[in-house]
């Protein structure tokens, strides 16, 4: 977090090797990332506790079949009450797979979650 910007992100990258069934190695792959910001910097009207925030992210199941994807993209609004232990979120992704037998399926969610947690 950086004053009204907030950025996360993570690659991944792992090998399974699978001693039972004669040294078959998955290679699992995948990124997010995701940046959000208050705009009451910019738009006047814009609530000062109104977060937006774009997340983006790919996943690889499997090396060896470089079409097999899962991929979601979502828009996500974040209501501070009291910073991190009581805010409302309110998020809608977009999922496109498309899995190795090259049959794409892709769907949209909604979600609303109230985050409250304990303490000072």
């Amino acid at each position: 977090m950086f004053r009204v910007f907030s950025w996360q992100s993570e690659l991944n990258y792992k090998k399974i090797i699978d001693k039972l069934n004669g040294d078959k190695a998955d290679i699992l792959r995948g990124y997010y990332i995701q940046g959000g910001y208050f705009f009451h910097e910019l738009i006047d009207w814009w609530p000062k506790q109104l977060e937006l925030a774009l997340r983006n992210s790919i996943y690889r199941p499997n090396k060896e079949a470089s079409s097999e994807r899962k991929k979601e993209t979502s828009v996500v609004f974040n209501w501070f009450f009291n910073g991190h232990k009581n805010k409302l979120s309110f998020e809608t992704s977009y999922f496109d797979y498309v899995n190795s037998d090259q049959q794409p399926s892709d769907e949209w969610r909604f979600r609303l979650q109230w985050d409250r947690s304990g303490g000072d």
